[in-house]
């Protein structure tokens, strides 16, 4: 009786989550390049907070703060992509494309696309609130990011779900 009652568990877990709203998302952007393209499709785990932490470097799907879609024009409900760098707790500044928590320079383990152009290769510092987070584009230089949110955190809240897998050129031949 136990082990149908967890199969039952399991058979709607897996249906919930093939039923789930926006499971895959396509990038229209640049700002991700070069990691994720807007041909690429990328796999989301909108369930991937709900047991684990939120990790740097993580990419993810917020929900884009008002500041920044009244500066690009969107209106309604626009989520986009973009990189985890800062975590709660923690103070935050970017000096001549360099990243630093606390103080230190962070290595960055991912292929980035630095601005040449200030004032975005210089930014802060900032200390992040409790259950908030700094986020960046991997395309710096073409990224509406924390560096133009007002207040420049996102809230937990805000943070839909994690990319789990890219797919990549998925919608090249489509």
């Amino acid at each position: 009786m136990m082990y149908v009652t967890r199969l039952a568990s399991i058979v709607a877990l897996l249906i919930g989550l093939a039923g789930c709203r926006g499971m895959a998302y396509r990038n229209p952007t640049e700002n991700m390049l070069p990691t994720i393209t807007p041909n690429d499709m990328c796999i989301m785990n909108p369930l991937a907070y709900s047991a684990g932490e939120i990790q740097r470097f993580d990419i993810v799907v917020i929900e884009m703060p008002d500041s920044a879609k009244h500066e690009s024009h969107a209106k309604g409900e626009v989520r986009v992509m973009t990189r985890i760098v800062g975590l709660p707790g923690e103070k935050i500044e970017m000096r001549q494309n360099a990243l630093l928590i606390d103080g230190q320079p962070i290595t960055e383990p991912f292929e980035k696309i630095d601005s040449p152009y200030p004032p975005y290769q210089n930014f802060g510092p900032i200390n992040i609130p409790a259950d908030e987070y700094f986020v960046l584009g991997d395309n710096r230089g073409n990224s509406m990011d924390s560096r133009y949110y007002k207040p420049p955190t996102v809230k937990r809240k805000a943070i839909y779900s994690k990319v789990a897998e890219i797919k990549r050129n998925f919608y090249a031949s489509n």
